[in-house]
């Protein structure tokens, strides 16, 4: 179904009936491959199976599908998910883009969210435009070398004016990750 690129939405049913975790899992990313918006709904739901398998895959394949604006509101529950789950709905809700801005500004303000996640947050909001600058600045000065590194790439990979000043604080920086995006 997937190689087809076409929605067969028995077979579907049916893989997510079956025991196998894998299987389940394989059926809701194959969904977002298939851009098969028509079983979007399901995928929602599927965001808080109990197997984070097929949870994560059903968040994956939202990310997948052309700006599904709606999943917004499943995938922000998500962040709270264990990971990988709520990694996986970080990046969908970067894909999503615009209608995730504010599910993405929240969470990066909050001193909730795991690192895991947050790191993830940080490489979505390079896909906002504007790039969210300063709910991404505050990261720069994190202790977490990947959280550094992500926060100075956000603001690098697309060129943003506004926090060149606070990247190039970071020329020394002990992770040659961070220096490499200061030199981006």
């Amino acid at each position: 179904m997937a190689d087809a690129r076409r929605l067969d939405t028995a077979l579907v049913h049916d893989a997510l009936r079956a025991p196998s975790s894998a299987l389940r899992a394989a059926a809701a990313r194959a969904i977002g491959q298939v851009h098969g918006d028509a079983m979007a709904p399901l995928l929602r739901t599927l965001v808080s199976d109990p197997d984070t398998a097929v949870a994560a895959n059903a968040a994956f394949a939202l990310g997948l599908m052309p700006r599904d604006s709606s999943s917004v509101p499943a995938l922000t529950s998500a962040l709270g998910a264990p990971d990988p789950v709520a990694v996986e709905a970080a990046w969908a809700l970067g894909k999503i883009g615009t209608p995730a801005r504010p599910s993405i500004e929240s969470a990066l303000a909050s001193d909730s969210i795991r690192p895991s996640v947050t790191r993830q947050l940080l490489l979505s909001a390079t896909m906002l435009r504007p790039v969210p600058v300063a709910h991404v600045v505050r990261y720069l000065h994190s202790p977490d070398a990947e959280l550094r590194w992500r926060a100075a790439y956000a603001i690098a990979r697309p060129y943003v004016a506004a926090g060149v000043r606070p990247v190039l604080e970071l020329r020394h920086d002990p992770n040659a990750l961070v220096r490499a995006q200061v030199a981006r």
